[in-house]
């Protein structure tokens, strides 16, 4: 199933209005693309947000159509290489201000839904 944008928005083939902007949905799928390959990066962007998909388990992920075992670890390892390069956790960082708590987690909460302190 292809996904498109069109003057209606982000739409199936079938013309079901899917949730989200196109710009930001074609958004997503393209920097999915060369990782997955288009048909999962399209599957997994429909059943999952961006920040909900590098949280997701391995064993859901699979299930999605064109998403297998090397797929789904690829996805999930996108998480870890941006706290990597964001340095979140390393021990070396020092925390300051408001801002370096953003800088170091917002890779981590970042995709809340909801705010906890």
């Amino acid at each position: 199933m292809s996904i498109e944008c069109n003057r209606r928005g982000f739409a199936n083939r079938e013309g079901d209005i899917l949730p989200g902007s196109c710009t930001r949905r074609l958004r997503e799928i393209n920097l999915l693309e060369p990782l997955i390959g288009r048909r999962a990066a399209e599957e997994v962007l429909k059943r999952y947000t961006l920040p909900a998909v590098i949280r997701a388990k391995e064993e859901n992920l699979v299930r999605v159509p064109h998403v297998g075992p090397g797929r789904a670890r690829t996805i999930l390892a996108l998480y870890d290489l941006m706290e990597h390069f964001n340095g979140a956790g390393d021990g070396r960082s020092a925390v300051s201000c408001s801002r370096d708590v953003f800088d170091l987690y917002r890779f981590r909460i970042g995709g809340e839904e909801r705010e906890r302190f």
